[in-house]
């Protein structure tokens, strides 16, 4: 399928409601939330998540349409990686300090706070990481929705109800969880790829079923062409048995030297697979009847990247089991402090907060420890496989981190048996406690019910047996309740709120027994009037703009208004007959070559319209209007290097002398899209600083689509592998599915500081060669210039230039003779020309030669020949000035095909008419009219861009053109 159709329909499908599972994936996202508006934003685009780093920070996926709507709603983000997972990703993290070095031998770094990192790379060098004391994750590649929601809960619950929990606790014992610890240790080892790893799994099995625990298996998965061996008991729930509960640790071992043959792993972690055990066997030697399902589980090949827990939560997502929490244990036996002040670490996770409180309260009830909040997200053991598969997780660990951790001194001799086992007891009493509990509300829904003084809370009801109501609190400031009330059915209409405040809105089960789960909190505002759609979006398409937008929250919503003006501010007329209730309407009426200023209103079921959007100026692609000029090179002082824009401008006006062609200056507009050269054939693009080189890079999606449509694109420009790719390491090599070798078509690139560049020459006939103009150059340079990459082109495309120096080949500033610095593709597609050098450095004849060879020969454009004056135009046409820039005339070109009453009028950028140059009736033929740069008045008008816009019978067509004086 050609690429533009292709991406056409990934348009329309991510548009409506950006269809989650679906989306192509053109980039790994760094999406940073500053705010709940932000947030609520967010959630609307169901952008895919693979990790919340805190509350702010996501690592995404997403097309170019999400970028753009992310762009619209403000929401601030950041693009690590432009070929999302042509290689594996890894999070590696530091359970102790915050200084967390990576090179680039470990991988592409594509992001590092210090504790945490995320690498690409095909493999690791694991055992170097893990010397370092640093612990290594592969981010599984299964997305997750974000869900702007908070959890709060209640810490004042009926414990006295929980009976079951003393019962428990009471039979945990140090003797056997020393004898558990002891008994891993005498295996000597058991490093994943020790041949002790059978028996480990076998003996743990074997003490589950000495339990009387019946359901016992052994779940193997591969890692390094190895068998490893989970082990996974299971005790079934009696009220709610389709709810499960994971509680374990990992019971393989590592240590520095040779693990092989010695990693005894008291601590880490057969303290951990320890807990595990004692209380699976507390619980049975007690009689305890679970109400939900437990799955004790004891991970293999945790240590070098948590492979066991990956592969039982990637298995729980495919088969839809329905875990509602897990609790791990890692590194739990030891404490430098004295019995009444001993501390452990509690790790939480984001959505998980509340589990931390839950766990705090029960051990402050029902054990002697010191509870402290541990680290946020951690990376760094088997909760985090399951909280990035989307399950609620929470991880136990000792808060003073053990002096012998992976050495072969990791050994039970140095360890507190009894603090061990007051750990399992709070592990035991906030799983006893949890599975208990009714669980939490899932699918809570708060929208505007549309009468300002109601919301509409929406959820899905609870399938357990023995829920008695809801709770519903609402209050003005989150996680603080003025108003609860008891309910019983969903939706449920909360009403005499005020309209324009924002409402905190909870609910959370109760069952028969009065037991209470979390709360889960929404916000949203009451209002009678809907409110402005936000984050529109211009998708211009050939001859026709595709319009999208956030969906509205409002209960009552009927759809959306269309509107388009010809100017900014101007008086729209509303393009809609009915109102549209999809997210995207589609222009098919605009013309060619007009630039339109659209918005959109929503519209309510009591026909209530809100304000109108931000607006959003567009125009079709039509590839029917010749040449832009697009200037990227800032404004300098006139320095060697420092081009003014004013000398760049006069300089690429004469080397395009021969053709009529338009200027766009990205210092004046501030920004640049597809609306901005899609009506253009031809789109010359030059970078003639050393400053703000990363603009193209973020505009790769304007690229493509330009040349997916069939446009000729001319590149000249300092690094462009830089600028168009955010290439920073030389040399560097491209692959097929990035932008810069699939579109620009280099699969190369090379470059030195010390290498000197004077000119290049030809690679292939017809061109000729382009030699640097010294007086833009200086003396302590020979003249030369610096900082010139070279490009090798992949197989599609031909080199044209090869880089030329006056010094020696092997010699530092020559060491890149012979080298390309010029390709041209030109293809049944689009065609293209790249030179890694800006001519505006280059002498000027030999330049306009090129632009002469290029544009006409290889792109097809047409120069600057008078029609002759008797032919009979066959259309309506607006001609570009010439010259432009212009000081102080300039000759408007214009073409009508029938006798006809035409005005041409020159506005301001802001829409203010300046002058009236022709308004009149005028006979078929080819016309040109000059402006001196006066208004009306006679008065001259200042330096600037300015529209001119042709009215012809029903064609109606404008331009750009710049005034300097």
């Amino acid at each position: 399928m050609h690429r533009r159709i292709y991406t056409i329909l990934m348009l329309f499908t991510s548009l409506i409601g950006f269809v989650f599972a679906g989306q192509p994936e053109q980039y790994l996202i760094r999406v940073t939330l500053s705010d709940n508006i932000n947030r609520q934003s967010f959630e609307t685009l169901q952008v895919p998540m693979y990790l919340q780093i805190d509350e702010r920070e996501l690592i995404c996926s997403g097309n170019d349409e999400i970028i753009s709507h992310l762009r619209q709603g403000g929401i601030d983000y950041k693009i690590l990686d432009d070929v999302p997972w042509s290689e594996k990703y890894f999070v590696i993290s530091q359970r102790v300090n915050n200084n967390l070095i990576l090179n680039d031998k470990f991988g592409e770094v594509l992001w590092n706070n210090g504790r945490v990192a995320l690498v690409k790379t095909a493999g690791l060098p694991l055992s170097e990481l893990i010397d370092k004391g640093y612990q290594v994750a592969e981010l599984p590649r299964y997305p997750k929705k974000y869900v702007n929601q908070k959890i709060y809960w209640k810490d004042n619950p009926n414990l006295s109800y929980y009976s079951d929990i003393s019962d428990v606790l009471a039979e945990i014992n140090p003797d056997t969880v020393q004898y558990f610890i002891q008994s891993l240790q005498d295996f000597g080892t058991r490093f994943l790829l020790a041949p002790t790893r059978d028996s480990v799994a076998t003996w743990i099995r074997e003490r589950f079923l000495a339990m009387g625990i019946t359901d016992v298996v052994i779940d193997s998965f591969q890692y390094s062409g190895t068998w490893q061996k989970n082990v996974v008991a299971t005790l079934p729930g009696t009220v709610t048995p389709d709810q499960v509960y994971v509680f374990g640790g990992h019971h393989d071992s590592y240590s520095y030297g040779n693990p092989m043959q010695v990693a005894p792993g008291a601590d880490d972690n057969a303290s951990g697979t320890a807990a595990t055990l004692e209380v699976a066997r507390a619980m049975m030697a007690t009689g305890y009847q679970p109400d939900a399902t437990i799955k004790f589980v004891t991970f293999a090949a945790e240590e070098y990247g948590l492979y066991g827990s990956a592969d039982f939560a990637q298995k729980a997502v495919a088969s839809g089991l329905n875990i509602k929490l897990m609790i791990n244990h890692d590194m739990i036996s030891y404490t430098n402090g004295t019995p009444g002040n001993w501390r452990v670490g509690m790790n939480y996770y984001s959505g998980s907060e509340h589990i931390m409180n839950i766990a705090s309260t029960l051990m402050q009830q029902y054990t002697t420890l010191v509870p402290m909040q541990g680290t946020l997200n951690a990376s760094f053991s088997d909760s985090y496989s399951f909280w990035t598969a989307g399950f609620h997780s929470f991880y136990f660990e000792e808060y003073d981190f053990s002096p012998y951790y992976h050495s072969a001194n990791d050994i039970i001799s140095n360890y507190n048996m009894n603090f061990c086992a007051e750990v399992i007891k709070a592990s035991a009493a906030l799983l006893i406690f949890t599975s208990a509990t009714p669980a939490m509300v899932n699918d809570v829904q708060l929208v505007d019910y549309g009468t300002g003084t109601s919301l509409r809370l929406s959820w899905t009801l609870s399938p357990d047996p023995d829920i008695d109501h809801y709770n519903v609190y609402v209050g003005t400031t989150s996680g603080v309740y003025d108003t609860t009330f008891a309910v019983t059915d969903s939706p449920y209409l909360i009403e005499n709120l005020t309209e324009g405040v924002e409402y905190f809105v909870g609910i959370s089960a109760v069952d028969n027994a009065g037991n209470e789960g979390v709360i889960v909190e929404r916000s949203a505002t009451p209002y009678v009037i809907p409110q402005t759609p936000a984050g529109l979006t211009d998708f211009p398409q050939m001859h026709q703009v595709l319009l999208s937008w956030q969906a509205n929250r409002e209960f009552d919503l009927m759809g959306y208004n269309i509107f388009r003006s010809e100017q900014p501010g101007g008086l729209p007329i509303t393009l809609n007959q009915n109102v549209v209730q999809d997210t995207f309407y589609v222009d098919q009426t605009a013309q060619d070559g007009i630039y339109y200023y659209y918005s959109v209103s929503a519209v309510d079921s009591s026909s209530n319209e809100s304000l109108k959007s931000d607006e959003v100026r567009s125009q079709v692609v039509s590839l029917n209007d010749g040449i832009l000029i697009v200037d990227e090179t800032a404004d300098g002082s006139g320095a060697i290097f420092q081009p003014t824009d004013a000398e760049v401008d006069s300089f690429y006006a004469a080397v395009l002398e021969n053709f009529s062609f338009s200027q766009y200056d990205i210092l004046q507009e501030g920004d640049i899209k597809l609306a901005d050269i899609g009506a253009y054939s031809t789109v010359v693009w030059h970078g003639d600083d050393f400053s703000d080189l990363g603009l193209p890079a973020t505009r790769q999606e304007m690229f493509k689509n330009y040349l997916d449509f069939g446009g000729n694109l001319l590149i000249t420009s300092f690094l462009p592998s830089e600028s168009f790719a955010g290439n920073t390491s030389y040399p560097a090599s491209f692959s097929p599915g990035e932008f810069i070798y699939d579109y620009l078509k280099i699969s190369n690139v090379n470059f030195s500081p010390a290498a000197r560049f004077i000119g290049a020459y030809p690679a292939v006939t017809g061109y000729d060669s382009i030699y640097v103009d010294t007086s833009k150059t200086s003396a302590t340079l020979n003249y030369h210039l610096p900082k010139i990459e070279t490009i090798t082109p992949n197989a599609q495309a031909s080199v044209i230039y090869r880089y030329d120096s006056e010094y020696a080949s092997n010699t530092p500033m020559g060491i890149l003779n012979g080298e390309p610095v010029g390709l041209e593709y030109l293809g049944s597609d689009y065609n293209l020309v790249v030179l890694s050098f800006p001519l505006y450095y280059m002498q000027l004849e030999p330049s306009r030669d090129f632009i002469d060879l290029v544009l006409e020969q290889k792109f097809n454009e047409v120069t600057a020949i008078p029609n002759p004056v008797s032919e009979v135009p066959s259309a309506y046409q607006l001609g570009q000035n010439y010259p432009n820039p212009f000081n102080p005339t300039t000759t408007i070109s214009y073409n009508l095909k029938e006798n006809s009453k035409v005005e041409i009028t020159i506005f301001s950028l802001l829409g203010q008419k300046i002058r009236t140059l022709v308004d009149g009736w005028e006979s078929a033929g080819f016309r040109t009219v000059r402006w001196d740069g006066r208004d009306d008045s006679g008065s001259l008008v200042a330096s600037g861009v300015y529209i001119y816009r042709l009215k012809a019978d029903r064609f109606i067509a404008t331009r750009k053109m710049i005034l300097l004086r």
